[in-house]
């Protein structure tokens, strides 16, 4: 599941990022999920990084965009839980790169998980 955070607005896509199963600690487990994801956006032609500072938040990936004559930048969580994402996630989430986009210190914010939100 990939959601955005912009300004403004918040958007949901849907992306499955699937891999195998290992028997892993939770953190080795996140931290391969994360960069799988890294994978995937270096395959797109994007040059992520991972656990950046920005602000007060340190972020699991972070990468910019120059499009013209401007540059966006992006930060976001990777979630590889086994479930659907709680409510009590997606709110801590946007709490805290919502401060982000709000701050200008980022233009968007991504919510990835190999899972589905919760509409509750």
């Amino acid at each position: 599941m990939l959601s955005t955070l912009s300004p403004g607005s918040v958007r949901f896509r849907h992306i499955q990022v699937e891999r195998g199963r290992l028997d892993q600690s939770t953190v080795s487990k996140g931290d391969g999920f994360r960069d799988a994801v890294v994978g995937l956006l270096a395959a797109a032609g994007f040059d992520p990084e991972t656990e950046v500072r920005i602000g007060f938040k340190k972020v699991d990936l972070a990468w910019s965009v120059s499009e013209l004559d401007d540059t966006f930048r992006y930060a976001g969580e990777a979630k590889d839980y086994a479930g659907t994402l709680t409510m009590e996630v997606c709110d801590k989430f946007v709490s805290q790169y919502g401060t982000l986009v709000n701050s200008g210190q980022i233009d968007q914010a991504w919510l990835i998980s190999r899972g589905p939100l919760s509409p509750d």
